[in-house]
């Protein structure tokens, strides 16, 4: 990811972080992952209010920190809720 002065590389390819997984067995949380590098594509879909935008939000915050321009682009069209 940037690391405020350049690129670093990155460990997985297009697994960006969008929450927490809550493992109270063992006492920790870790990194929740979405693996596009090997899924390769996700629907979101929901009842209005149940957090898409918020989703969708992270998940390019996260690509966007994590990887360079030159490995992701982000074309954003939000038809409805103004929010992106």
């Amino acid at each position: 990811g940037w690391n405020g002065s350049t690129w670093t590389p990155v460990e997985e390819w297009l697994t960006p972080v969008v929450g927490l997984v809550d493992n109270p067995n063992q006492q920790r949380q870790d990194p929740l992952r979405v693996p596009l590098g090997k899924e390769g594509h996700l629907i979101v879909y929901s009842a209005p209010g149940y957090g898409k935008t918020t989703f969708v939000q992270t998940l390019i915050t996260s690509l966007a920190l994590t990887y360079s321009p030159d490995d992701v682009n982000i074309y954003v069209m939000d038809f409805g809720g103004r929010l992106l």
